[in-house]
């Protein structure tokens, strides 16, 4: 292990772990929930998921966005008890998602949506931050919505609240420690830079206070602006903090009900928190989710079962990890141990310590995450980026987590539908004598989203015009593109006398010159007669122009649906050969019958190395074009 980065997590896990006490109980305060259970669960998820899981700086925790669901949760179950049944099956729930490998779903949310989701947390944190740091605490730590239930006020009507009933003493502890952690992140040295700024502006905050106390100064913060931790006076009272679940209502539907919710919502939101956490991972580390889901599954399961609160992987301790110096599982292990510790050994002492200089530390971790300059670099990109980003990142600020995240999927698929109906297929056109040669090229993804542009360009194929379509450089065809050029060939192009590319056409010239750089690489056409390359590659270009269109789109529809039966053909082969293999490899008659007919209505049938019909195509050097043997 490496023992730089082992002394800087042991210092982040620190940092990471005087954040995470308010955040837990202010949660659990805010759920319904006895105080304790949040810290029960800030355990947990320190400890046991730290130790299994595979990310090196994520943390996790109960979670703000799952307040809302646990407090309709103990109404709808009647008791705290039910509403802990419901946790531990939800956590069987997430272990069954993770077998299943539902977790590949993190991989579908665009960049874009998860850049707007950090931004915005972060532009939450900060404003979110602002009263406490001011003194007004009326708001519980860790609340990421944007309207307030517990005070009925949102987020900006909050900090005009919070201006209004400002403590000075409060503001000069806060300031206090705010400037000790920008002073002492730029300018420490030597050994000092083992110890994070963060810490040391707790520090501050903590001595300046209790100065202020020893003093009697009316600025000193009094105690319903200090953490506050149930306090063990005797070390045997501590299995008394722990919580049963009631047993008894496993038949109630309504906690199946709460168990479902709780899974589906806990595993989204740590979903996109892995997401997030790995793209501001240091090492760029990827994690992978549905170990994730499994270990957070069997974490929820304990903390059913301990009477602590759902579990998940939480973005606002995992970016002060990031930015308090942690690489690995250490810190996250650390504050888990450190959160146990506390409550055993010194809640009296972590009771003094002041949220103003808590939040002094959010402040700079929030704005570390909005990052004016990366909005302002997104905002200059295309809006095939921005649009998505903006619509996450403003309803996000305006409602929550969940519900912004959606509203920037939709969008990013309608950016995406709208973008698919532009071109998205190469297209050239050639005039000679008067007539028109067009060559539509299909991309290497033809699916579904390109058939509006698709018709547009069929449409606009006139009488008289010779047309190409190559899908030589797709490795995929939607059947639905399949159906639209099979439809093409066989009405429109024979009632709009569709003409063969001129012999001596400029585009066929193009065409030739582009098979002699990348071998004999033409419209899905293919060489199933090894033995005679050489003849077939000739007679099939001086040919060129005499093939028929029909037959050619035709050929392109049979072979692809031969592509998950030839892949394991032998190289090279005849068309007895390739017929005789797709008989003793079980491919379905269809197949066969459609090989059979390829072989019967095609004299000349050339070889091209296209990796969706074979994607282990020779490569040697005599089966690529050869200019002195052709």
């Amino acid at each position: 292990m490496n023992r730089k980065n082992f002394r800087n997590d042991l210092m982040s896990g620190v940092v990471v772990f005087l954040i995470a006490i308010p955040l837990c109980l202010g949660i659990a305060i805010a759920s319904g929930a006895p105080p304790i259970s949040g810290l029960i669960s800030g355990v947990i998820g320190g400890i046991f998921v730290g130790f299994f899981s595979k990310s090196g700086v994520s943390v996790c925790g109960p979670a703000a966005g799952l307040v809302a669901i646990m407090l309709s949760a103990i109404e709808s179950t009647g008791t705290f008890e039910s509403v802990l049944l419901g946790t531990a099956i939800a956590g069987l729930i997430q272990v069954i998602f993770g077998v299943l490998k539902a977790g590949g779903i993190a991989y579908f949310f665009p960049s874009s949506v998860i850049r707007g989701m950090l931004s915005a947390i972060g532009l939450i944190i900060f404003i979110k931050q602002v009263p406490h740091f001011l003194g007004y605490d009326q708001d519980y730590e860790g609340d990421l919505s944007f309207y307030q239930p517990i005070d009925s006020e949102n987020t900006f009507s909050e900090l005009i609240n919070a201006i209004a009933y400002t403590q000075p003493g409060v503001i000069l502890v806060g300031l206090l420690s705010l400037l000790s952690m920008v002073f002492w992140d730029r300018y420490k040295w030597g050994a000092l830079k083992l110890f994070p700024g963060a810490l040391i502006s707790v520090i501050v905050g903590l001595c300046t206070n209790e100065l202020l106390i020893s003093m009697g100064s009316p600025l000193a913060i009094s105690s319903d602006h200090l953490i506050q931790i149930p306090v063990i006076e005797h070390l045997s009272d501590a299995g008394s903090l722990l919580i049963s679940p009631n047993f008894s209502g496993i038949s109630d539907s309504a906690i199946w009900v709460v168990a479902i919710t709780i899974a589906l919502v806990a595993s989204i939101e740590t979903l996109l928190t892995i997401e997030a956490t790995d793209k501001l991972d240091p090492l760029k580390r990827v994690t992978p989710v549905n170990r994730e889901l499994i270990v957070q599954g069997f974490a929820n399961f304990i903390s059913g079962l301990t009477g602590g609160l759902p579990i998940t992987s939480v973005i606002v301790r995992s970016s002060a990890n990031i930015d308090s110096g942690g690489r690995t599982k250490i810190a996250t292990i650390t504050h888990g141990l450190l959160i146990t510790i506390g409550i055993l050994f010194f809640a009296s002492l972590l009771n003094r310590i002041p949220l103003t200089s808590l939040a002094a530390i959010l402040l700079i971790t929030g704005w570390n995450l909005a990052s004016p300059k990366k909005i302002v670099a997104i905002l200059k990109s295309s809006r095939y980026r921005w649009v998505p980003f903006m619509a996450t990142f403003v309803t996000i600020v305006f409602t929550d987590l969940l519900i912004g995240i959606g509203v920037g999927l939709f969008v990013g698929i309608i950016i995406l539908l709208l973008k698919n109906l532009e071109v998205k297929h190469y297209t050239k056109e050639e005039h000679t004598n008067g007539n028109r040669e067009v060559l539509i090229v299909l991309p290497q993804e033809a699916s579904f989203l390109n058939k509006a542009s698709l018709l547009i360009d069929l449409d606009k194929i006139r009488e008289g015009d010779s047309l190409i379509i190559d899908a030589s450089k797709s490795y995929y065809i939607d059947p639905d593109v399949l159906d639209i050029i099979h439809e093409f060939a066989e009405e429109k192009g024979e009632e709009r006398d569709i003409r063969e590319p001129l012999e001596d056409g400029p585009l066929k010239s193009e065409i030739r010159d582009y098979c002699k750089k990348v071998g004999f690489r033409l419209n899905n056409v293919f060489v199933i007669d090894g033995s005679k390359r050489s003849s077939k590659a000739n007679a099939y270009f001086s040919g060129f122009g005499k093939t028929k269109r029909v037959t050619l789109f035709d050929t392109l529809i049979k072979t692809l649906k031969l592509a998950s039966y030839l892949s394991d053909a032998p190289w090279p082969a005849t068309k007895d050969e390739l017929i005789d293999y797709a008989i003793r490899s079980g491919s379905p008659m269809e197949v066969v019958e459609n090989l059979q007919s390829i072989v019967e209505e095609e004299e000349e049938i050339i070889y091209a190395s296209i990796e969706q019909i074979w994607p282990d195509y020779p490569t040697k050097e005599d089966y690529l074009w050869n200019e002195d043997e052709y």
